[in-house]
């Protein structure tokens, strides 16, 4: 589509390939789930929004939801199961012109089971991430708080309200986790492990 994508599915929706020039809306009573066909199951030249009764993920065990949103975009997503995603490191095309398949921004996702999300080529940026399950954070550059620090911040990462022997969070970062004028703000019910280059 050369501008918005909505669709809304009494089901699983099962997608091979979505492109709009702007923003895209699923909305699913089961499942947002990517059929694993070409680079990626979403292009988007703006703000991707999920909504899943149940899990957004591949159709495959463990297999991811795969991206293409421009640097200029961004991820909102919330999931009644789990939570897959990743953003592909190839570029694509958009209504004909060429787009740069990098960084991505997530201002908000929550997941009532296990959140992972990858980008496999620059920084993850975030607004506010919860699972009461566990969270796993992985991207090529860095991961860091999109929001300066102030007054009222909000907590970036949070796995409150696990029951015991959940609540994990685990970053792994090519290069920087969070910034020495700017950390990344985490409440975390289980263990934390991270590792960065």
């Amino acid at each position: 589509a050369n501008t918005r994508v909505a669709l809304e599915s009494n089901g699983d929706a099962r997608l091979q390939r979505v492109v709009a020039g702007s923003d895209v809306q699923i909305v699913s009573a089961g499942s947002v789930l990517d059929i694993g066909l070409g680079a990626a199951a979403i292009a988007s030249g703006g703000q991707v929004r999920l909504t899943a009764n149940n899990n957004i993920a591949g159709v495959s065990t463990n297999a991811p939801l795969r991206t293409q949103i421009v640097p200029s975009g961004s991820l909102i997503s919330q999931s009644g199961s789990a939570t897959t995603i990743q953003q592909v490191a190839s570029d694509t095309t958009i209504n004909g012109t060429a787009s740069p398949i990098n960084s991505l921004f997530v201002p908000r996702a929550s997941s009532i089971g296990a959140m992972q999300i990858t980008v496999a080529q620059g920084d993850l940026s975030l607004g506010v991430l919860a699972s009461p399950l566990s969270v796993e954070l992985v991207a090529a550059g860095s991961i860091h708080d999109a929001y300066p620090d102030g007054l009222g911040r909000p907590v970036n990462v949070s796995t409150a309200g696990a029951l015991p022997g959940a609540g994990n969070v685990h970053l792994s970062a090519g290069a920087a986790i969070g910034d020495s004028t700017n950390f990344l703000d985490l409440v975390v019910a289980g263990e934390l492990t991270s590792s960065s280059g």
